[in-house]
C-alpha cells in the first residue's frame, strides 16, 4: 500500500511539474511541506514553492493566477502553492521563514 501512495504521488508531481513548466517559465520548483518531510496524511495537500526569474515581466500574484488555472482540472490532491522571484527567495532564506524550511526540508523538483 505504501508503494502504491509513493507512485500514485510521483504521477501527480511529474503531472503538476509539466504544466507548470509549460505554462509559465520558472527557474526551480521545490515540494515542501509535510509531503517532502514525509508526514503527510490522507487529507494532506501538496505544497510547491516555485522560484521564477528576477528578469521575468510578469507579477508573482499573475504567475500563481496562470499556474491555478493550468492545474486546477488536473486529477491531483489539492495543491498549494507559492511563487517568488529568485533574489526574493535567496533573500529570505537568511531568516526562518518557508524559504528557510524549503531549502532545509524541500525536495528539488525541477531546476
Amino acid at each position: 500500500m505504501v508503494k502504491r501512495t509513493h507512485d500514485d504521488l510521483s504521477k501527480q508531481l511529474n503531472l503538476l511539474t509539466e504544466t507548470i513548466i509549460n505554462t509559465v517559465p520558472v527557474r526551480k520548483i521545490f515540494l515542501f511541506g509535510s509531503y517532502a518531510k514525509g508526514t503527510n496524511r490522507d487529507d494532506s495537500d501538496i505544497d510547491l514553492y516555485i522560484i521564477i526569474s528576477d528578469n521575468i515581466e510578469i507579477r508573482e500574484i499573475d504567475v500563481m493566477k496562470k499556474i491555478r488555472k493550468a492545474i486546477r482540472d488536473k486529477k491531483t490532491k489539492p495543491v498549494d502553492i507559492i511563487v517568488s522571484k529568485e533574489n526574493n527567495f535567496y533573500r529570505r532564506t537568511t531568516y526562518p521563514t518557508i524559504e528557510q524550511q524549503v531549502i532545509k526540508d524541500g525536495k528539488l523538483l525541477y531546476g
